[in-house]
């Protein structure tokens, strides 16, 4: 059984590295109640705060699909017995290679004072009905934090902030990691549960009805739900590694429709099909922005994304003469 922890798989995510300064204080003022274990209102207060510095940066034409999530109805439910009991099973039965069972792990975690939660496919399987294949996990605490618990589980030299025990079969990064930098995937995929309190956290408010209808729902508010903004839910916000994004989106989106698992709507489900090269073009013409670009060299880019398109189809010296002069208005735009 592999163990792993990616938070891409959910999720998508923020950094620590990229400047979550009231998260991170957050996260230190909880820290410091030493073996007094998190209630479960800090818990949900240290989400709130990951959303609300997500929903900070939240505008209208840049980035919109990659930040609305934080904007939906999140909800907080108490977990079922079922999901549980698998849960407890699974942290008896199961161990890294020449290491401890994953539930002295868990107990280190919580002794000193570093909530885990499960992300994704375990509690988004749970809810499908359909057995899982992977554990991944999100911890609450800095990485202070984290060095004295690896010390204490005996393995002191783990890379932060993402650790890995044994070549990635027991993996996990800082639930502060939730936010843009590794955009969240689908609603289903983005569910949580709370080890030490039993409540499922539903970032989109419709992840576990998804869920049970085995439902594929772009991790995107319902107000943004279109082709413009797929186009930048495939992309993602990987600064420069848009194609390594689109590619990833693709082989997930086919992983769980050969799982049975069905698009939201009938609009979404033309759009996969378009495949790379067809979702390349459509984005181009929706002049989709990525982040760090500006967007004049956005616009300027699809343009002769367009351009290269028409002499492909044998527009001829016209379409010549028109490159030519968009790469020369290009290089006053360029130093924008």
């Amino acid at each position: 059984m592999a163990i792993r922890g990616a938070l891409g798989d959910v999720l998508a995510l923020l950094a620590l590295a990229a400047g979550a300064s009231a998260v991170s204080h957050a996260l230190s003022a909880a820290s410091s109640l030493k073996q007094q274990g998190y209630t479960w209102e800090q818990e949900k207060n240290v989400f709130e705060n990951i959303r609300l510095k997500v929903g900070k940066v939240f505008t209208i034409d840049d980035q919109t699909a990659i930040r609305s999530w934080s904007r939906a109805p999140v909800k907080y439910t108490t977990a079922p017995d079922e999901l549980l009991n698998t849960l407890e099973d699974f942290k008896k039965q199961y161990a890294w290679p020449g290491g401890p069972k994953v539930d002295v792990v868990f107990q280190k975690f919580e002794k000193y004072d570093c909530p885990v939660w499960i992300a994704g496919g375990f509690v988004r399987d749970h809810f499908a009905g359909q057995p899982y294949h992977d554990v991944d996990i999100a911890v609450m605490c800095d990485e202070q934090r984290l060095r004295t618990i690896f010390e204490a589980i005996g393995e002191p030299n783990l890379g932060l902030p993402h650790f890995i025990f044994d070549e990635g079969r027991f993996e996990g990064f800082p639930l502060t990691q939730f936010t843009v930098k590794y955009m969240p995937e689908f609603s289903a995929s983005m569910l949580f549960l709370s080890v030490a309190h039993g409540q499922v956290v539903d970032p989109m408010g419709c992840g576990i009805e998804d869920a049970k209808a085995k439902r594929l729902r772009p991790a995107i508010h319902e107000n943004y739900q279109s082709a413009h903004n797929w186009c930048e839910w495939m992309k993602g916000s990987w600064r420069g590694l848009e194609e390594e994004t689109i590619g990833d989106r693709e082989r997930r989106y086919d992983k769980m429709r050969k799982r049975k698992w069905q698009p939201f709507n009938d609009k979404f489900e033309k759009f996969m099909a378009l495949g790379p090269k067809g979702m390349r073009d459509k984005c181009d013409d929706n002049r989709i922005i990525s982040m760090g670009v500006h967007p004049a060299v956005a616009a300027h880019n699809a343009r002769l994304a367009r351009r290269r398109r028409l002499l492909a189809s044998g527009v001829g010296i016209v379409g010549i003469v028109v490159l030519v002069m968009g790469v020369v208005i290009g290089r006053g735009i360029g130093d924008l």
